[in-house]
């Protein structure tokens, strides 16, 4: 599995652009990481409740071993009472019953967990999710928020220690279908400009991309794939939309989402 894992998180790292990466060894607060059975990093999720975790389909569909979930870490390596760790049996992993490891199609799936987390204000809290309509808004054009521990670049196998945050424009989903194909990007992706020959990987398959609504980060996707020529080719980066899945998520979860509009303050 860990062969596996690195070739994908290597070839799916979404990457920062010509934007400011920051390293911080603050957790944040909504953001996992997925470990192999060897205690090898692979892949991220987003907290969703103190028993559900989001990911990418790709996390889960290479392996029916065991996978640790930690929570509320900044560092990889890191090893102090603020750490939670899961162990999650692939009888609590739900795998969206259409994904299509080929086309990308529904990269998403849900982790649940048998013993809950225990949230901790500024260290271990579940992000703030999008309601139905929701789906009305248009967000092409806003800077959104991505993290995770990518890899340094292409020919490396080491990820950062450290978490990296950046941010990065959504475009319009064209773009994205030039470049990879209409029978790749549909309806329910999102599609992050990125230029690439300046900074590092900052993220990895699974992690969230959010914007700020009412002072709190808003999920609108989770991290699907970046350019397969690797890292520091200008190819987009590829976002799984939420709100195509909100359903599936309820299903798997048990969270009632909005019907209702929010008010929306960016």
């Amino acid at each position: 599995m860990r062969l596996i894992a690195a070739v994908v998180c290597s070839l799916l790292a979404v990457v920062a652009g010509d934007l400011h990466v920051v390293e911080d060894v603050r957790p944040i607060p909504h953001q996992a990481a997925l470990f192999d059975p060897s205690g090898q990093f692979f892949c991220s999720g987003v907290i969703l409740s103190e028993t559900a975790i989001l990911t990418a389909g790709r996390c889960i569909f290479w392996t029916d071993d065991n996978i640790e979930i930690r929570a509320g870490i900044g560092k990889l390596d890191q090893q102090d009472d603020d750490i939670q760790k899961r162990t999650v049996s692939k009888d609590n992993r739900f795998l969206h019953q259409t994904y299509d490891i080929l086309t990308s199609a529904d990269d998403i799936a849900i982790i649940k967990l048998t013993e809950p987390l225990k949230l901790v204000e500024g260290v271990v809290e579940p992000v703030q999710l999008p309601g139905y309509l929701d789906e009305r808004i248009v967000w092409e054009g806003k800077s959104v928020n991505i993290s995770g521990w990518g890899k340094i670049g292409d020919k490396t196998s080491t990820y950062k220690n450290e978490i990296q945050r950046s941010q990065i424009k959504l475009v319009d989903l064209d773009l994205c279908k030039v470049v990879y194909g209409h029978n790749v990007i549909g309806g329910n992706k999102l599609c992050a400009a990125s230029h690439l020959r300046k900074h590092p990987c900052t993220g990895e398959p699974g992690g969230p991309v959010t914007i700020h609504r009412q002072r709190r980060p808003l999920l609108l996707g989770i991290v699907a794939f970046g350019s397969p020529k690797g890292c520091h080719e200008e190819w987009p980066a590829v976002f799984t939309r939420v709100t195509a899945y909100l359903s599936f998520i309820e299903k798997h979860t048990g969270i009632e989402l909005t019907k209702k509009m929010k008010k929306v303050e960016l």
